[in-house]
């Protein structure tokens, strides 16, 4: 199984890179697609400037498959941890 690290972009220190997604816009394409506008920032000094959008393009499945996906992952982290035995 593939290390979920080494997929992701990093900087020259081998940091991996996170920019912080402040708002997305959601729409159809032609009754045929999705169309998601994912708004980010790549410094916090682009609070004030609004920070850049990456405008992309999803076929329906797509769509269902990245909802179960990012469900998951938020439910896992969400899900209370259980104790640890003393």
């Amino acid at each position: 199984m593939a290390n979920l690290a080494d997929d992701l972009e990093k900087d020259t220190n081998g940091q991996i890179i996170l920019r912080p997604v402040t708002g997305w816009i959601t729409g159809t394409a032609a009754g045929t697609g999705v169309i998601l506008a994912i708004q980010y920032i790549e410094g916090f000094e682009q609070f004030e400037t609004g920070g850049k959008r990456v405008q992309l393009a999803l076929l329906p499945q797509q769509c269902l498959d990245l909802a179960e996906t990012l469900t998951k992952l938020a439910n896992k982290i969400l899900a209370p941890s259980p104790e640890k035995p003393n």
